[in-house]
């Protein structure tokens, strides 16, 4: 009865259930019945995920939380923690968009133009679905703005200082 996911269903079973059990039938009807919506699959199942739950996110933060914390680790740090891996997954997210809006599939001449020896070799070793990732990938390299950049050294200096600042 409580895993039926069609109203009607749920409703013959509890009548079923009731005529069977009727010296139940007062609590059954007072405190069960009044919030079967808050434990009746047909009421709390309202959206489609076919049968898939995912915990994913929850198990990486609760990983960096066990990794980070200890007897003496304070609580501060393990925020500062998850708020950066936060933050870098949500970086991620903003490059992925970034990416994804750059068209590459309208454009198929692009490898037989610039690249015809190239996709040839690709052709031979890679799957079908490699194989359209690395040309999508090289279609996206021609939409590329770029800006040449002639005092670089102190970039570099810039990503030293980044990296040594990280270590300490």
């Amino acid at each position: 009865m409580r895993n039926s996911l069609c109203h009607k269903t749920f409703e013959i079973k509890w009548n079923a259930l009731i005529n069977e059990f009727p010296a139940c039938e007062q609590y059954l009807t007072r405190v069960l019945y009044s919030c079967k919506s808050s434990w009746a699959c047909y009421a709390i199942n309202q959206n489609f995920t076919a049968v898939i739950q995912s915990t994913q996110r929850v198990e990486s933060t609760n990983k960096i939380i066990k990794d980070r914390l200890n007897r003496s680790s304070c609580l501060t740090d393990v925020v500062k923690e998850v708020q950066r891996i936060f933050d870098q997954q949500s970086k991620k997210a903003i490059l992925n968009e970034c990416k994804n809006e750059i068209p590459t599939r309208g454009i198929p001449s692009i490898m037989d133009e610039y690249f015809p020896e190239l996709d040839k070799i690709l052709r031979e070793y890679l799957t079908p679905q490699i194989l359209q990732k690395q040309r999508d990938q090289m279609a996206q390299s021609l939409c590329y703005d770029v800006e040449l950049i002639e005092d670089w050294l102190p970039l570099l200096e810039v990503s030293i200082s980044l990296i040594v600042s990280k270590k300490n």
